[in-house]
């Protein structure tokens, strides 16, 4: 069996790389030589901002960490609801509600994205802070 150096197994030629291990693997040293078409961020932080940079100016679909990981968030807060209202959720409904989440928020970024002319990563920045103001405004905390 081959071991493969870390900039040849992210730099090998592929549909989908998964970086799933640490954070930082993407760096600017690598990014120029990826020939992924798309990447999906499953490690927290594992492309560094001028990485990302890159791979968006080479057209390289990225799927950031702070999307691509809500889901198991996601799942912890049902939990945390049916256990506040003492109910039990059949696998099947919690699909469902995940499923909803999940597309609403990817749209969601995806819009900014398009919005701000920016990378999905900074769109999910901006969509994740405008929805702070709008909370913050909308509770009344800063008059």
């Amino acid at each position: 069996m081959e071991e493969l150096s870390q900039e040849q197994i992210l730099t090998r030629s592929c549909d989908l790389l998964v970086p799933a291990a640490s954070e930082t693997q993407i760096t600017s040293k690598f990014a120029k030589d990826i020939k992924s078409k798309a990447i999906l961020e499953l490690a927290n932080g594992s492309t560094t901002d001028l990485a990302d940079k890159i791979l968006s100016s080479k057209g390289v679909y990225v799927l950031p960490d702070i999307l691509s990981n809500t889901g198991g968030v996601t799942v912890s807060y049902f939990e945390w609801l049916q256990n506040k209202a003492g109910e039990r959720w059949e696998l099947e409904e919690v699909n469902k509600k995940l499923r909803k989440r999940m597309t609403n928020s990817y749209e969601n970024v995806l819009e900014a994205a398009k919005d701000y002319e920016v990378s999905l990563r900074e769109g999910a920045h901006i969509f994740a802070i405008s929805r702070l103001a709008q909370v913050i405004s909308d509770r009344g905390i800063f008059p």
